[in-house]
């Protein structure tokens, strides 16, 4: 995950804009969305190291459990509800991982964005720092456009899955389950 080399690298821009605010056109702004994006990319980095704790498989809980109180149906059925609502826990904390990761990066896209405008009274190449801030605005508007597609996507997936829930023997998850439970043979003559 690239947040925490991003958020030393805006820790670091923080100091160099605050040291020479009198080289950039809009210090204020600029040390603004760097804050921002110091604190959105630490909580991601925070959030990402929370989730991992809820994310585990059904073969992990086997490993941590003998044979012997594995095979009590009243703790499978246990240890399995536990590993649901573990899942719903690492979903939440995986959500708002991608989230401030998003507001992370676009804070600091934002900032360097408006730290290339040159300061006033410069004239030794300026049309090149107006053209490189323009280059980087027009990234971050296509980051935050990307970044706003998610919910799309989602809904695009969800509806695929409502109109075809019976997966076709061909899909990979059909494979992989199969596999994983030893039924690759049955699904091969089947078919």
């Amino acid at each position: 995950m690239a947040a925490p080399l991003l958020a030393g690298f805006s820790v670091a821009l923080v100091g160099v804009a605050a040291a020479d605010h009198d080289k950039l056109r809009w210090p204020g702004p600029v040390l603004l969305a760097l804050s921002i994006a110091v604190v959105a990319l630490v909580a991601s980095v925070q959030a990402g190291f929370h989730a991992r704790s809820f994310f585990y498989s059904a073969a992990d809980v086997v490993d941590w459990w003998s044979e012997e109180e594995v095979a009590v149906p009243e703790r499978t059925t246990h240890l399995q509800e536990e590993q649901k609502a573990h899942f719903g826990r690492w979903r939440s904390w995986s959500t708002r991982a991608c989230v401030t990761y998003d507001i992370g990066i676009t804070a600091l896209a934002i900032a360097v964005t408006l730290v290339l405008p040159p300061p006033p009274g410069t004239h030794s190449g300026e049309w090149f720092r107006w053209l490189a801030c323009g280059v980087v605005a027009a990234g971050t508007l296509g980051e935050l456009i990307w970044i706003s597609s998610y919910p799309a996507r989602g809904l695009w997936r969800r509806w695929v899955i409502l109109r075809n829930p019976q997966p076709r023997d061909g899909d990979r998850r059909v494979r992989r389950d199969r596999e994983a439970d030893g039924s690759a043979e049955a699904g091969r003559e089947r078919a």
